[in-house]
Parts: C-alpha cells; sequence; structure tokens
C-alpha cells in the first residue's frame, strides 16, 4: 500500500507535525503550569470562574468568521492564488461580525446573573477569543501552504508570553480578572506578530467588502460555521450546565480534571492539521492514499491513545494531588472517567478531518449536531444527580457515540477503511501495562509512569506493533525531521 505515497508527502507531514508536536508540548507544560498557580494561589473558585467565561466566550465568538476560515484552508490547499482574496476578506467580516457578538455576551452575563467580577471575566474572555480567531484566520493560510512551523514557533511565543505575564500578576497579588487580562494580551500580541510573518513570508491580505464573494462563498461555508458553532457547544456545554447546577468549586475541580485529560488533543489535532492539506488532494487524486492516511494516523494514535487513558485512568489520584494538592481530591473520580474520553477523541480528530477533506461538511454537521444532543441531555440528567462525575460521564459516553458516527459513515464513503484490526496490539499493551502498574502502583508516581511506559512499549513491539509500512516511513519520517 506504501507505493500510493510519495516520500515527499512523509517527510512534510513528518516535518510539520513535529514541529508543531514541540511547541504543543511547551504549551501543555506552559498551561498546566500557570493552571496549577491559579489553583494553588486564588482557589477552586477562582479558577471556576475562569473556567465558565471561557466557556461561554468560547460558544458567543464562534460564529464570527462564518465558517470561511475553515473553508479558506481547503480552498487555498488546492489553489493558493486565492490566498490574498480569501484572507482579506475573512478578516473584514469576521472583525465586522464581533461586535454582534459582544452582544450575545452582554446577554449572557444578563441571563445568567454573573457578579461583576464573573462579568468581566467573561467580557474579557470573549475578546480573547476574537484576537485568537483571527490570529487563527491568518494562520489557516500557512497551515493551508503546509508551513506548520511558523505556527509553531508563534504558538510558543503565546503560550511564554500567557504564562510570564499570568505568573507575574498571580505574584504581585492581583486576582482573576487580572489573569484573563494576560491571555488578552498574549493573544493580542500574537495576532499582530502572525499578520507581519504573513505579510512577509506568504501573503498580504486584500483588505476589502466583495458581497458576491461573501455570498459566493459563504452558501459553501455556511456547514462549517454551524459545525463550528456546535462544536464549541459540544466541547463547552458541560461547564455551562454544570455551573447552573453546582458551585464555581464544583466547576473548579472539573477543570482541574479536564485541564490533566484535554490537554493531550494536541497530539491528534496537530496530526489533523498536518494531514489536512494533504487528504483534501488525495481526495481528488487518490482515493487509495487517503484511505491509507486515515488507517495510519489512527493507528498511530491509538497506540498513544490506548496507553494514555489507561495510565490516567489508573493512577487519577495521585496525578490530581500531584498538580493541585490534596484539596482538589474531588476531581479524582472525574478525571478516571475522563480517560475513557481520551482514545475516542484522538480517533474522531482523523475521522472528522476525513470526512472535511472528502467534502462531506453537511454529514459531519449531522454527526456532531446528533452527539451534541447526546451531550446536552446526558449533562443535564447525569450533573444534577452525580456533579462533576455526572459531566465526565457525559464527556465520555458523548465522545463515544461520536466515534460510532463517525466510523459508520466514514466506512460508507470509503468502504475497506480498517480501524479495529489496528487497535488489538495496542490493547494488549495496555492491558499487560495496567498489570505493571497495579503490582507497582504503590511506589513513587514518576517511577511508575516511567516503568509503565517502558512496559507498554516493550510488549508492543514484542506483539510486533510496527509492521513493514510502519518501519518504511519511520526511516521516512526520521529523514524529514532531520533533513537528510
Amino acid at each position: 500500500m506504501l507505493q500510493f505515497y510519495s516520500m515527499s508527502n512523509v517527510r512534510r507531514v513528518a516535518k510539520n507535525f513535529v514541529a508543531l508536536t514541540i511547541s504543543q508540548l511547551v504549551a501543555m507544560g506552559l498551561a498546566l503550569v500557570l493552571v496549577i498557580l491559579i489553583t494553588r494561589y486564588l482557589g477552586s473558585d477562582s479558577y471556576g470562574k475562569l473556567g465558565v467565561g471561557m466557556a461561554v466566550g468560547a460558544i458567543l465568538t464562534i460564529f464570527a468568521p462564518l465558517g470561511l476560515d475553515q473553508l479558506m484552508i481547503r480552498e487555498v490547499a488546492r489553489d493558493k492564488a486565492t490566498a490574498a482574496k480569501y484572507l482579506g476578506n475573512v478578516l473584514v467580516l469576521e472583525s465586522l461580525l464581533s461586535v454582534p457578538c459582544f452582544g450575545l455576551i452582554a446577554l449572557a452575563a444578563r441571563i445568567m446573573r454573573l457578579p461583576p467580577e464573573s462579568a468581566s471575566i467573561l467580557y474579557i474572555a470573549g475578546g480573547y477569543y476574537i484576537l485568537v480567531s483571527l490570529g487563527g484566520d491568518i494562520k489557516n493560510i500557512f497551515q493551508a501552504y503546509e508551513k506548520m512551523e511558523y505556527i509553531a514557533i508563534l504558538g510558543t511565543i503565546r503560550s511564554v508570553v500567557t504564562v510570564a505575564i499570568g505568573t507575574a500578576v498571580l505574584l504581585l497579588g492581583y486576582g482573576i480578572v487580572a489573569v484573563t487580562w494576560a491571555y488578552f494580551a498574549a493573544a493580542a500580541l500574537d495576532l499582530f506578530l502572525t499578520l507581519m510573518v504573513s505579510m512577509k513570508r506568504f501573503v498580504r491580505p486584500r483588505l476589502e467588502i466583495d458581497f458576491v464573494f461573501w455570498k459566493q462563498k459563504l452558501t459553501l461555508a455556511l456547514p462549517f460555521a454551524i459545525l463550528a458553532f456546535i462544536t464549541a457547544t459540544y466541547a463547552q456545554v458541560d461547564v455551562v450546565i454544570l455551573r447552573a447546577f453546582q458551585s464555581d468549586d464544583a466547576v473548579g475541580w472539573y477543570r482541574a480534571a479536564t485541564a490533566l485529560a484535554y490537554n493531550f488533543g494536541f497530539i491528534p489535532s496537530m496530526l489533523a492539521s498536518t494531514i489536512f492539506p494533504m487528504m483534501s488532494r488525495f481526495h481528488v487524486s487518490s482515493k487509495e492514499s487517503l484511505k491509507f492516511t486515515v488507517q495510519r494516523a489512527s493507528k498511530y494514535l491509538m497506540v498513544l491513545g490506548f496507553p494514555l487513558a489507561t495510565g490516567i485512568a489508573m493512577l487519577a489520584g495521585p496525578i490530581i494531588t500531584l498538580f493541585y494538592g490534596a484539596v482538589f481530591s474531588p476531581a479524582v473520580p472525574a478525571l478516571r472517567i475522563l480517560a475513557v474520553y481520551i482514545p475516542f477523541s484522538f480517533l474522531n480528530s482523523v475521522l472528522g478531518i476525513m470526512l472535511f477533506s472528502m467534502d462531506k461538511q453537511r454529514l459531519r454537521l449531522y454527526i456532531y449536531l446528533a452527539s451534541t444532543g447526546a451531550r446536552i441531555l446526558l449533562n443535564l440528567f447525569f450533573i444534577w444527580k452525580l456533579s462533576l462525575t455526572g459531566a465526565a460521564i457525559a464527556i465520555a459516553g458523548s465522545e463515544a457515540l461520536l466515534f460510532g458516527l463517525n466510523y459508520y459513515f466514514g466506512l460508507k464513503h470509503a468502504p475497506g477503511l480498517k480501524l479495529f484490526n489496528l487497535a488489538l496490539k495496542p490493547l494488549a499493551a495496555s492491558a499487560g501495562m495496567a498489570a505493571i502498574i497495579f503490582v507497582i502502583k504503590g511506589q513513587e508516581i514518576v517511577v511508575v509512569i516511567i516503568a509503565a511506559v517502558i512496559a507498554y512499549f516493550a510488549l508492543f513491539l514484542a506483539l510486533g506493533g510496527f509492521d513493514h509500512d510502519d518501519r518504511s516511513m519511520i526511516k521516512d519520517i526520521w529523514r524529514g525531521v532531520s533533513g537528510k
């Protein structure tokens, strides 16, 4: 099957993925440092307020680009000549639409009867997401050109600035509102730097109001826009519902658990971002290469996702205590359940991007709509009974449903797509790792984690987890990363 796969494609994907992965590892580590500082300096109540503001802000500002940002990646990847016009129109349109977004934020603050501090956090969070979205529009051009190293460098700078300012305001004795301003300031700097890079290395946005272009492209982009809103709701609705039934403390404990479980989402997200332009081309030029890409990407994500889920589920207690202290022990059951979410979310990233690359955005919209409806119902049912543990059950259950739908329709549009047989060896190695953890779990957690990682990969290799195609790709990946 590898004959369908250009070595230059493998090397380009490898270079882009490694650049993004290093950047996201740095970002993840720094973000976790800031979360730990917030929870230890300000407590679960303040962290809960920040979580609610960020969640509502993310949902209410997601409509600003109206889906043109995602459509732009696909279209520019196929025709680079459209980049300047796409980018200029998207930036103008999104800037205009940010105004009604703040109207929605004001309405939400009133309906939720937020106290002044929480309302201030929500307004700042809304501005933060608008700036991030505008910067993301420009970075989409980098992605379409498959030059992910620029995204990696800029992302690292933003993370460093966020943590530096956030840490400074905490050490100076300021509260959670000042911390929220740290996010805003870093996003503003990121937008400026991203625009400068685009103008010097890629394209200068052609800022214009082209109603004919808007009308033509918005028809295509509408499913992307609706899907973006549904996806944001899907990702954040648990926090909103939890706050409606429980206290800010409960939200803080829950956000502490999700910060650990969700942080690993950068792995499938970066891989999906890296292969999306290539998959869009394969849909036109080689269906076999498209299917091969999905299967290999899914396999590698399962190789990482299954042991992560196993380790987090078994070591949730020591992990929470290590990062947040014993006062956050109510988050332990939620983290154990959220571990189940990890492998499903890994696979959903690749399967979802496959449907996008095949121009099946409407189908993906319906899939996400069904899963979001299920998540809302599950949250409403479980949260009032089980608080944050119920929210975790709803997340894991709805993510499993999303995987089932993605895989079912993926098979319909890519017959012969096989994933379950690829899961057997990672699952077997994870089971062996679980046995090792059970035997030595009384040791220091760092020792347990190192032993578990060694045991897993030793078992996986002993089971013949990597086949000839994998070994060939690994060699090409190494050449792509090393430049040889």
